[in-house]
């Protein structure tokens, strides 16, 4: 007797094109690599640009982002570069490595950018920068917090 490709000798048929990997076909594995794409996208820094008028011209200015997560890289926001001590061990957030930079959250949606955080090396690079004036009180407690700052060495 005869059996049609499709049926199997105890008379049951299968699709053999459900067994059968396409490109069309997004597998576990596709699907698993394309969520930690996501995740590892989540965890590096971005780069925006926003638009600020300066003596009556409209100019552009890039930053880069420092992603919000213990333990990541402290990016600074004009090189897009991370921060590293004297060893090349990169600065990480949420460690007394932030006391050493001026920080800031850009909060205000220019452009649709979210809440972001930005690390300088001063409060003077940031106004020099983000095209902007910081009061005298900011700096002084900068430099209160940063004359206190003594980086300790890393293992």
């Amino acid at each position: 007797m005869d059996v049609p490709d499709n049926m199997t000798d105890s008379g049951h048929s299968f699709d053999s094109s459900v067994y059968d990997h396409s490109i069309n076909t997004n597998s576990y594995m596709d699907n698993r690599s394309m969520n930690s794409n996501k995740k590892r996208e989540d965890k590096r820094s971005s780069l925006y640009t926003i638009k600020r008028m300066i003596n009556g011209k409209s100019k552009k200015i890039n930053i880069f982002n420092t992603v919000n997560h213990i333990n990541a890289a402290i990016v600074n926001t004009t090189t897009g570069f991370p921060y590293t001590d004297d060893d090349m061990k990169p600065y990480r957030m949420g460690s007394t490595d932030e006391d050493g930079l001026f920080k800031l959250r850009f909060v205000t949606h220019e452009n649709n950018i979210p809440g972001i955080t930005l690390f300088f090396d001063s409060p003077e690079q940031c106004e020099r920068h983000m095209r902007m004036t910081l009061s005298d009180g900011i700096k002084s407690k900068y430099r209160s917090k940063n004359t206190s700052y003594t980086p300790y060495i890393r293992v």
